[in-house]
């Protein structure tokens, strides 16, 4: 005797691997870009998402009895995807601020020395923490003071303080 499983809407069940494959990528990217420098991760995914998105939308055109379903997994999708630019904002927000501290003692060093520190604790900052978390670098050669910290987003690309003007460079790979 053969069953004939259906969902409540009337479409059949499918395996559950291709039923819950799309939540499971989305989990997936979201805690593989969620990482700090890692978030250009994302741009790799974008064309599947594409694909994806055109399918679902041609398939809830053809069978209106799972819309709501589809409807659920692009809004899923969606979510994560304001999930991950939420965050990489808000990291690259924090960088900046932790940077422009790091920044400001130097100057204050110098204001106060008459000379720029030769390493960031004898400004105050603990570098080692920065460097941990945000990849600040700050060094003291023979043109001056070099105070830099990588993009929260991609993982070669810099801002760059430039003591002359005082103010922070986009430095793109």
């Amino acid at each position: 005797m053969a069953y004939d499983l259906r969902h409540s809407c009337g479409c059949p069940t499918r395996p559950i691997l291709r039923h819950h494959l799309p939540f499971a990528a989305a989990i997936g990217l979201l805690l593989l870009c969620l990482q700090r420098h890692a978030g250009f991760m994302v741009l790799f995914a974008v064309p599947f998402i594409a694909i994806w998105l055109v399918y679902n939308t041609a398939a809830a055109l053809r069978r209106p009895a799972g819309r709501r379903v589809r409807a659920y997994k692009g809004a899923i999708l969606a979510l994560v995807l304001a999930a991950i630019a939420a965050v990489h904002w808000w990291y690259a927000h924090d960088a900046r601020a932790h940077a422009q501290v790091a920044a400001d003692a130097v100057l204050a060093f110098q204001a106060r020395e008459g000379r720029f520190p030769v390493q960031l604790a004898d400004a105050g900052v603990d570098p080692a923490q920065l460097r941990r978390q945000w990849r600040l670098h700050y060094q003291l050669d023979g043109d001056g003071p070099v105070l830099f910290y990588g993009t929260t987003f991609t993982p070669f690309e810099t801002h760059d303080f430039d003591f002359g003007t005082r103010g922070w460079v986009y430095r793109p790979d």
